[in-house]
Parts: C-alpha cells; structure tokens; sequence
C-alpha cells in the first residue's frame, strides 16, 4: 500500500509541475508563515513571496495542524477535481476585487484568494479541494 501512496504523490508532482491552466490537474505549492502571514513560492507562474490574505491562512492552519513545523513550509496539493485523500473542501462564493471569495464549511468561514488564483486556472472553480502533507513526505 506505502508503494501506491508513492506512485500517487509521484504522479500529482508530475501533474503539478506541467504548468498548464488545466482545471482536472492537482496542483503543489509550499505554504510557508512569516510574521503571522501566510506566503508562497512558484517559479513555474512567477509568483515569489505571495501572500495569502485572512482567513485563508486560519483554513492552512486547520489543513496543516497535524505537520510538525509546518509554519516552516508544507506541502499544499490543490485541484478544483475531488483526489484521493483530500482533506479540504472550499466553495466559490463571490468575486471581488479581482479576488474570490471560498466558504470552508468545516469551519464556517470564508477566505479570500488575490487574482494569482487564475495563474492556475482559467475561471476560478466552483469547488476547490485540497490536502497538506510534510514537505518531506514522499
């Protein structure tokens, strides 16, 4: 079973790493906190030290309280397609300021994503799923 486990996150990093606005594919970045706010890194859009707003940081928290250090960095797998293992569920509920609102109903809160969203996708989805993991799970 360990080996499947293996194969899968092989295979969401080689999706991930294709670059493309495909809205089927799991995505990977690496959230990481400085200063109580939550950021991150991807080279492949040209995104360096974005920033994540609000709420948004309070849903990390809660996806990553099981990582040890993981204000330090974790791993962030992200699709607008339900994947194995998801452990996050967000509903689109408005646009504004060229951002998007997402509702997380586990935690009865909404978030809101800056326009960086649409590097990855074209329109912003519906649903977006999502699950953290340690960076150096593999």
């Amino acid at each position: 079973m360990k080996s499947f486990y293996k194969i899968l996150c092989l295979l969401l990093f080689f999706l991930s790493s294709c670059g493309h606005k495909n809205s089927d594919s799991v995505l990977i970045i690496e959230p990481y906190k400085i200063n109580d706010r939550w950021y991150f890194d991807d080279p492949k859009t040209k995104l360096y030290r974005e920033p994540f707003a609000g709420n948004i940081g309070l849903m990390f928290e809660d996806a990553a309280s099981g990582i040890p250090d993981a204000t330090n960095g974790f791993r962030l797998y992200f699709s607008s397609k339900e994947f194995p293992g998801y452990t996050m569920k967000l509903k689109w509920t408005r646009s504004k300021n060229k951002g998007n609102f997402y509702y997380s109903k586990k935690l009865d809160i909404e978030g809101w994503l800056c326009p960086a969203l649409l590097k990855y996708y074209k329109t912003p989805p519906e649903y977006l799923y999502g699950k953290a993991e340690p960076k150096n799970k593999l």
